[in-house]
């Protein structure tokens, strides 16, 4: 893995740190990582195009990120998600059969 050298402010230092605390993160990394996962997450989850890219996103969550509020937040938008590409999934298969095919 590559190494990022960042320049951080006191603010970002002290946000690091009480993640690190609340999470029982050891390094700053693992935060780090975990922080940016997090946050690109909702997006990934919605270029979602099948219920197989969903579980395949799904599948390479680590255990930590349904953890906490946030974790809460995730597995619902994970429902949610599911619910709206099997309707999708329903409605396309329903196609054919009106079409008389």
């Amino acid at each position: 893995m590559a190494q990022i050298n960042l320049n951080t402010t006191p603010d970002f230092d002290a946000d690091l740190a009480s993640l690190m605390r609340w999470r029982g993160f050891v390094t700053k990394s693992a935060a780090i990582r975990f922080a940016v996962r997090q946050a690109s997450l909702r997006h990934r989850l919605a270029q979602c195009k099948t219920l197989f890219e969903l579980r395949d996103l799904f599948e390479t969550l680590p255990p930590e990120m349904f953890g906490g509020p946030e974790g809460d937040a995730l597995a619902g938008d994970i429902r949610r998600r599911t619910g709206e590409l099997a309707a999708v999934q329903a409605d396309a298969s329903a196609a054919p059969a009106a079409r008389g095919n």
